[in-house]
């Protein structure tokens, strides 16, 4: 398996990729594939963001997308996932692993002071909480949800 950045030829797979990550943990949202183009797009090409890819026999099988920015109170850094997701046939392995480990190494490079990773699907949360455990990451807060309307 290969972990590598995102290539313009890899949207087509990331958006059917991310479709999948949306039938997982938002179906009360629609899905608008040319808006998930563009996010995978600025992450390809804006210094402060992050977008690897992982590889197994020429097919994408998950990703990860993050950023860099300042805290809201001081002038360090601090870097955030964007995006995170494994197809769901090919989880169990490796990827998830070394996908963080290279986030974790590009945050390191530019200076952040820590990592914030969050789950806001809802799905799988015992088995997210022991992969970040597990690549050295605290559970310090949660993620509550207030649907406004019903869809």
């Amino acid at each position: 398996m290969l972990i590598r950045p995102g290539r313009a030829s890899d949207v087509d797979g990331l958006v059917e990729l991310g479709r999948k990550h949306h039938a997982e943990g938002f179906t009360r949202l629609g899905y608008d594939g040319a808006k998930v183009e563009k996010l995978i797009m600025s992450h390809m090409t804006d210094a402060n963001k992050f977008g690897r890819v992982a590889e197994k026999d020429g097919e994408i099988i998950g990703a990860i997308a993050g950023w860099m920015g300042e805290y809201p109170y001081s002038r360090d850094l601090v870097a955030t996932d964007s995006w995170f997701f494994i197809d769901p046939t090919k989880r169990g392995g490796v990827a998830a692993l070394r996908l963080m480990a290279e986030f974790k190494t590009w945050a390191r490079e530019r200076g952040a002071k820590e990592i914030y990773i969050s789950v806001s699907s809802g799905y799988h949360l015992e088995k997210m909480d022991k992969l970040f455990n597990r690549v050295g990451f605290n559970c310090v807060g949660g993620v509550y949800q207030c649907w406004l309307e019903e869809v």
